[in-house]
């Protein structure tokens, strides 16, 4: 099983959500175990916030928060196999 990962940063002021897709930062990401997901979510989300383009002031003033999802990425069904 692979394992996606996606973050999102909303705002509590009107709920929405936005998918940041500029370098470093571009999503999905595939990972193979979930821990490895969760790590990169929980590391980059708050890179994303405090060590990125992001002034403390707008995290303040539009009520920003991380989100992330490590969602299971299914697998590819195998072709059965036909005989010659």
């Amino acid at each position: 099983m692979k394992w996606m990962l996606t973050i999102y940063l909303c705002s509590v002021l009107d709920g929405s959500c936005i998918v940041i897709n500029e370098e470093p930062y571009i999503y999905p990401k595939i990972y193979e175990k979930h821990s490895e997901c969760v790590k990169d979510g929980l590391g980059e989300s708050f890179e994303m916030l405090y060590g990125w383009k992001f002034k403390q002031e707008w995290i303040d003033e539009f009520e920003i928060y991380p989100k992330f999802i490590c969602e299971k990425v299914p697998l590819p069904k195998k072709k059965p196999s036909t005989p010659a």
